[in-house]
């Protein structure tokens, strides 16, 4: 196992130990999109330090929704946008909710 898989593994653990509820049910769907968007994330911080997995919004239409990854001290969030869970498998409705997701702020 190279570094980030070992540091993947131990911090998607931590990050299920600390969550409940809606956002423990989208850590358990962790897939390949996510895991290539904390790659690259990986790559660029050299550590999962101040990140939060599945972070909750609030949108600007007050729905509740999960972003993949949001980097605390800059605000920042990072979502991974494959084309199977964002678009090809989902309703009009679901697909407009998470155009809506893209363009909230925290």
């Amino acid at each position: 196992m190279n570094r980030f898989e070992v540091e993947h593994a131990k911090f998607l653990e931590s990050q299920m130990r600390q969550a409940s509820g809606m956002r423990l049910e989208a850590l358990k769907k962790h897939g390949a999109g996510e895991k290539k968007l904390l790659e690259i994330l990986f790559s660029i911080f050299k550590s999962f330090d101040n990140f939060i997995l599945e972070y909750e919004i609030v949108t600007s239409t007050g729905v509740r929704n999960y972003i993949d990854a949001f980097y605390v001290p800059l605000g920042i969030a990072f979502e991974a946008e494959g084309f199977v869970v964002h678009a090809e498998k989902i309703t009009r409705d679901r697909f407009d909710s998470e155009r809506n997701k893209v363009r909230s702020r925290q």
